[in-house]
């Protein structure tokens, strides 16, 4: 867009014979575009409050010229001057060029207005005397000329050099970021492990605790388990032992009481052979009797 700026006209001025609302682009010439040393943009138009017709009036008119960054310069236009596009644009290089200047050399010393503040600048017209220009006349202006390359190329090589400096700046300032950005991942990652660590830690200490509780209860239920077997064992014992001593007492009884009634048996077996020898005795003592008489 650097070549191809141009002057928006609308108008609707009251008070003005015939005048109409229109709207004019006039595309500028090369010239004034001043997209170069000392300035961060370019201009992104030029708007003309009024009419073509109105310029040249008695009235006071200006120009208003909007920056891409926001910023405003308003050109006065002289009364009486400027009838065409063509006289204003030469006009305003004239002036523009002048005012570009003085306000570069202040560049260092002034600070730019804020967005929508307007700068009032004054466009004076070019005088136009139909005369050629002398040679000291064109050797002055290439001397001015060459002026103000010289100091539009130190002020570029300023702009560069602090330009460089800016990024060097921001480049140590983005290294540092990245630094401090790596340290604390790596204090992260160290505080991360270090967690991990202490979690491991209290998790192997968990199950070590769990493992000696668990071998603690392992061992009191066998000690439980063989103090109930040996128990279990000895009431059997108990039990043998005395199922054995009431059947050897059982036995013993039963011979006894046996022994008893065999000696019963043969005390009868005696009483009726005693009996039967005494029978036999008086039977005999009987037939005696009955054979002695």
């Amino acid at each position: 867009m650097s070549n191809s700026f141009f002057v928006i006209l609308p108008s609707n001025t009251p008070g003005f014979v015939g005048n109409k609302t229109n709207k004019f682009k006039v595309h500028l010439p090369k010239k004034l575009v001043f997209d170069g040393p000392g300035w961060m943009v370019g201009m992104s138009g030029i708007i003309y409050p009024n009419s073509w017709a109105t310029v040249g009036t008695l009235e006071r008119q200006y120009v208003v010229v909007h920056l891409r960054d926001g910023r405003k310069f308003r050109f006065r236009v002289p009364r009486g001057s400027f009838l065409s596009p063509q006289q204003l644009e030469r006009g305003m290089h004239h002036g523009m060029i002048a005012e570009m200047e003085r306000l570069l050399t202040r560049k260092r010393s002034i600070q730019y207005p804020d967005e929508g503040e307007i700068l009032d600048m004054e466009v004076v017209e070019e005088e136009e005397t139909g005369e050629a220009p002398t040679k000291k006349e064109r050797d002055e202006e290439d001397k001015r000329r060459q002026q103000r390359e010289e100091q539009q190329r130190k002020q570029q090589e300023e702009q560069q050099r602090k330009q460089q400096e800016d990024q060097q700046k921001k480049q140590r300032e983005e290294q540092q970021k990245k630094q401090r950005e790596e340290q604390q991942r790596k204090q992260r990652e160290e505080q991360q492990r270090k967690q991990q660590g202490e979690q491991q830690q209290k998790q192997r200490e968990k199950e070590q605790e769990k493992a000696k509780k668990s071998e603690a209860e392992r061992l009191a239920n066998e000690k439980k388990t063989e103090k109930e077997q040996l128990a279990k064992k000895a009431e059997e014992e108990r039990l043998a032992k005395k199922k054995a001593e009431d059947e050897r007492l059982a036995r013993e009884k039963k011979e006894k009481e046996d022994e008893r009634l065999s000696k019963k048996a043969e005390d009868e077996r005696l009483a009726r052979e005693k009996k039967e020898k005494e029978d036999e005795r008086l039977a005999k003592k009987a037939e005696d009797e009955r054979l002695a008489r």
